[in-house]
């Protein structure tokens, strides 16, 4: 059966807060006028990938396209990631894989960035309660919905590059074809 999704009301996400619910998931792209995210996995803010990250964007001379998505909305999940939100004044393609590192043999990689983009969805603040497994809840750190960055297709492909930097899956390197002659 076909689905309808719209926006909630204010006076709806009061209801469902004040009748128990506690998580809020942002639908993202298009619907939400191309609303993008990036997230950096607790790993990866563990490991000391989102300093380096933001050490890139400075070295790079992309430091006030760092600050003003940083700034426009930001938060913290209970697993220690980073959410970083944004709107694209162009449509945007659905979630990416942006770095990886080697993982156990059976699960694979793991991700360390990652968006959330067309057909997606991201949980947000002040979303709490058992919506994550640890309980802990999602903390927004800076900005708010309505302040939320806009940037160009050329803003956004810069700032997903500065994040795919830090793959750490290994280079396959392509063998050489050798070619065969028949007389």
């Amino acid at each position: 059966f076909p689905v309808t999704i719209q926006p909630a009301e204010i006076n709806q996400i009061l209801n469902w807060y004040a009748t128990g619910y506690t998580g809020i998931g942002i639908v993202t792209g298009t619907i939400s006028g191309n609303l993008e995210m990036v997230e950096a996995e607790g790993r990866a803010v563990a490991a000391g990938l989102l300093h380096q990250a933001e050490q890139i964007a400075h070295e790079t001379g992309l430091k006030e396209l760092w600050n003003r998505i940083c700034d426009g909305y930001t938060e913290i999940t209970p697993s220690g990631g980073w959410h970083w939100l944004y709107r694209c004044t162009e449509p945007i393609e659905g979630n990416q894989k942006l770095a990886q590192q080697p993982g156990a043999e059976k699960t694979g990689p793991e991700v360390l960035f990652e968006t959330r983009g067309e057909g997606g969805y991201v949980v947000v603040a002040p979303t709490s309660g058992d919506i994550h497994p640890t309980g802990g809840s999602w903390q927004r750190i800076s900005g708010k919905p309505d302040t939320i960055a806009t940037i160009t297709p050329e803003e956004r492909t810069t700032f997903l590059n500065i994040f795919r930097t830090l793959d750490q899956m290994p280079r396959i390197e392509p063998k050489p074809i050798r070619e065969t002659y028949h007389s």
